[in-house]
């Protein structure tokens, strides 16, 4: 199996912004999201 990078950048810039779908959607997916994220179906910024 190979591996794949997914994230890159400081904590802060991931957490502030972060641009891969799998991203935005695992940080969305945090109870209460105190982060603010919002997301498509498909991954993207609402």
């Amino acid at each position: 199996m190979d591996s794949t990078f997914i994230l890159a950048g400081s904590s802060e810039e991931v957490f502030t912004n972060p641009r891969h779908p799998y991203t935005r959607r695992l940080l969305a997916s945090i109870p209460g999201n105190e982060l603010g994220i919002s997301v498509e179906a498909d991954g993207t910024h609402v």
